[in-house]
Parts: C-alpha cells; sequence; structure tokens
C-alpha cells in the first residue's frame, strides 16, 4: 500500500471516536492457555443482535458529526459461521456513516475467502490479528494452533487486499526466551503493521496457564523486565512508523485484587512503559547537566505522576532544576 494513503487512514483511524462490542469466545476454536476472557472484559456471553444495534444506534446519535468506529473484540470473529458475521457487521454498517469504519479481532489461522469478501461488502477497514509471537516454539509451548509462517501470511494477506493490520503481541508466553522475544519484534517491524498492541504474559485465576504455573512448568518475569522490554519495543514500533495503541492489560480494581496469580501486571503498566521511555529520551537530550527541562503539556504526568517517581529519579541524577510547560508538539 502506498505510504500516502496507509497515513490517510491513520489519521482516519486515530481521530474516530470508537465503541468496543464485546464477543467473549465467539468463534474461538478452543480456550487459550492464558485466557480468561470473563476478567477481562467483566461480560460471559455474547450481547444479542438486538442489544448491539441499539447501542450502535446510540453510539452513532450520540457521537453525530464526529468519525465513528465499531470495533468487534473478545473472539475469533472470523470463525463465526458466516450468516452470523454478516449479521454483526450488517448491524453497525446501517447505522454508521460513509466515511465511518469498521475492525474486527481474529486469528491469523482463521481467515477464509468468504470472510475478507464479507469485510470488503461492509467497509471493515481494520483487522486485528492475534499473532501474540512469531516465534513457532512460543507458539507450539502456548498451543496456539499455528506457526510462526502461518502468521506472516495472514498479515501480508489482509495488507494485499487493502486492509489495515493491528497486531496482537504477548511478549513472555511459555517457551520465551530471549531470541523469540527479539525474533518477534523483529519479524513485526519488517512486516509494517499500522498499529500494535502490547500485552505482557499474566497468569490469570483459572487458566491452564495458572495449572502450568503453580506446578512450576511456567516461570513469568518481574514487573521490571517486563517494563523494560515493553519500553524498546514501544519505541522501536513507533520509530518505525508502527502505532502502539495499547499497552498492558485494562486497569481493573477487581482483577488486581483476586485474579492475578502471577506476571508482570500493573494496573497503570502502559504508564510505566512511556514515563520509562520519556526517561531514556531525557538522557539521551541531556548528559549529565540539566537546569531546565522543556515538557510538553500532556506528557506532566510522566513526570509527576505515581508519586512523583520520575522526577526523584531526575533530581538524583541532575539535581535541582526547573520543569517548563511547552505546548504539544
Amino acid at each position: 500500500m502506498a505510504k500516502a494513503e496507509k497515513e490517510k487512514r491513520r489519521r482516519k483511524i486515530k481521530g474516530a471516536v470508537r465503541l468496543p462490542i464485546f464477543l467473549p469466545f465467539a468463534g474461538c476454536p478452543f480456550r487459550c492457555i492464558y485466557c480468561q476472557q470473563q476478567t477481562i472484559t467483566a461480560q460471559s456471553e455474547p450481547l444479542s443482535f438486538s442489544h448491539i444495534s441499539q447501542m450502535v444506534e446510540e453510539f452513532a446519535h450520540n457521537n453525530a458529526g464526529s468519525p465513528k468506529e465499531v470495533a468487534f473484540f473478545g473472539g475469533t470473529f472470523s470463525a463465526l459461521p458466516l450468516p452470523e458475521q454478516e449479521r454483526y457487521l450488517e448491524i453497525a454498517r446501517s447505522k454508521l456513516g460513509e466515511d465511518d469504519t469498521i475492525r474486527l479481532s481474529t486469528r491469523p489461522d482463521c481467515l477464509s475467502r468468504e470472510s475478507l469478501d464479507l469485510f470488503k461488502k461492509y467497509g471493515v477497514d481494520t483487522v486485528e490479528l492475534g499473532v501474540q509471537s512469531f516465534s513457532d516454539v512460543v507458539l507450539e509451548c502456548s498451543g496456539r494452533g499455528y506457526d510462526g509462517k502461518q502468521a506472516i501470511d495472514a498479515v501480508r494477506m489482509l495488507q494485499g487486499e487493502g486492509f489495515g493490520v493491528t497486531v496482537q503481541l504477548m511478549p513472555f508466553l511459555p517457551g520465551w526466551s530471549d531470541e523469540s522475544l527479539a525474533l518477534t519484534l523483529r519479524t513485526t517491524l519488517e512486516l509494517q503493521p499500522d498499529e500494535a498492541r502490547i500485552y505482557p504474559t499474566i497468569v490469570l485465576n483459572g487458566t491452564k496457564l495458572a495449572d502450568d504455573y503453580s506446578a512450576g512448568k511456567y516461570s513469568p518475569p518481574d514487573l521490571q523486565i517486563a517494563v523494560d522490554l515493553c519500553r524498546r519495543w514501544y519505541a522501536e514500533l513507533e520509530a518505525n512508523g508502527i502505532r502502539v495503541i495499547k499497552i498492558g492489560l485494562h486497569s481493573d480494581v477487581g482483577l488486581e485484587a483476586s485474579q492475578v496469580i502471577a506476571g508482570p501486571y500493573h494496573p497503570s503498566f502502559g504508564e510505566l512503559v512511556k514515563i520509562e521511555n520519556f526517561y531514556q529520551e531525557i538522557l539521551k537530550k541531556y548528559d549529565n547537566e540539566m537546569s531546565v527541562l522543556e515538557v510538553e503539556k500532556n506528557k506532566l504526568s510522566y513526570i509527576y505522576g505515581h508519586g512523583n517517581y520520575l522526577l526523584k529519579k531526575l533530581e538524583n541524577r541532575y539535581g535541582d532544576f526547573e520543569v517548563r510547560v511547552i505546548k504539544n508538539s
């Protein structure tokens, strides 16, 4: 796809108001070892067609005049029966304007010609692929049911058909190593999807992964290792034109308190990653002295958030300095 066309679509999607519709487990061929959709979405059953129709109609009415996107998440959309796929898409398209968009999520091994034709018919703009890893070892250890080549082929097929592609990545799945993590990042950069989500693996109660962890068969990294790795991925992806739209699971008190058994969970994980990335940017800009730190207004929370964590870290390195607020670039 031409670079100008890709950038035009990116601006269109970035400015849209989104309505996420969760279809937990819908179409999924099996339950993945790490998956606990009820915990992540606080929803155990798909909504009825009539309920979804009402949701989309209210969403369209409340956001009239703004670019809009309806997004189907939580299941394997293209593995649903074709009439069901079409019903969901027809509901969304019938309530949206011509320039509004639709996105959906699915697996690399569940794309068919018939589904792609439906996506085109109803103006689906972005397909999110639950790639998780491009490492054959990790995919096999995690029981994903496909290999790295299938994941690569799925991304390229969607790009060839003109769809925007978001890859969902899960560092630290079973079988992970420095080599598998490097392979996944390198392959993502080579494929050049439009967007990426980074979800470090968390061990949730009621999953096969929780059983493996309890049996000593799986060891997750600590929080700092995960933050450092995701920071590097975030920086490299963004620097290479791949927009990172989410880092870490949704913040939820119930999840934090009772559902996480192990792994690098933090209610503000994405914020920690961006704070660390901002710190690295400052180190590159200033050597051993800094009297004034210019901070864009939208990044002030990086300095003063989490109990002035970064501010104290900078004061320990540079001593006293002035924080000067500037306009966002």
